[in-house]
């Protein structure tokens, strides 16, 4: 996905992505979409904000293709490109391919949820619940197996300034990782 490439006096820029096809004949188009942002700011390393959240994404992708899991949902990733400079590359996709609230395309009803990891470097200790106390007993499941990496929190507030925040406007249940 390239974006603002026709307009000369906006940054240019584009995102990469790329899934791991659903299983199940009757879920396979359902999508669960994870995602980091892989630019930096100009004076910064970009290890930690976000060559981290890039790199356990990819990550999360090669140790199911490599467990030979075969996920019931197609599973996609999206690395995006300006974020730092205000959301472009997640806001571009989410345009492209799902649309706005007032005029949505097709995929947006495939969406199942994005899950998003910004935050540097530290291990995964919860997720943001975006005000949505409804979604707390499933992440609270999803966790239980991971008891012992700590990871706990059920933070209740909504978080913002990054990408998520692309899918969660036209309607994506879109949550960001506790570091």
């Amino acid at each position: 996905v390239k974006f603002n490439e026709e307009a000369a006096d906006k940054p240019t820029g584009f995102n990469i992505v790329g899934e791991i096809p659903g299983t199940d004949p009757k879920l396979k188009d359902e999508i669960v979409l994870i995602g980091a942002h892989f630019d930096s700011w100009a004076s910064a390393t970009g290890a930690t904000d976000n060559g981290t959240g890039s790199t356990e994404m990819m990550e999360a992708l090669r140790i199911i293709q490599a467990s030979g899991l075969k996920p019931r949902r197609t599973i996609r990733i999206g690395l995006w490109g300006a974020e730092e400079g205000g959301l472009l590359g997640s806001k571009a996709y989410v345009t492209e391919h799902l649309g706005t609230k007032d005029a949505p395309k097709p995929e947006l009803a495939k969406f199942a949820a994005y899950f998003n990891l910004d935050n540097g470097t530290g291990k995964i200790r919860g997720v943001w619940l975006q005000q949505n106390a409804a979604v707390k007993p499933i992440f609270e499941a999803w966790a239980a197996p991971l008891k012992d990496l700590d990871i706990t929190i059920m933070g209740p507030r909504a978080v913002s300034q990054t990408d998520h925040v692309s899918f969660e406007a036209v309607g994506v249940p879109a949550f960001q990782f506790v570091q």
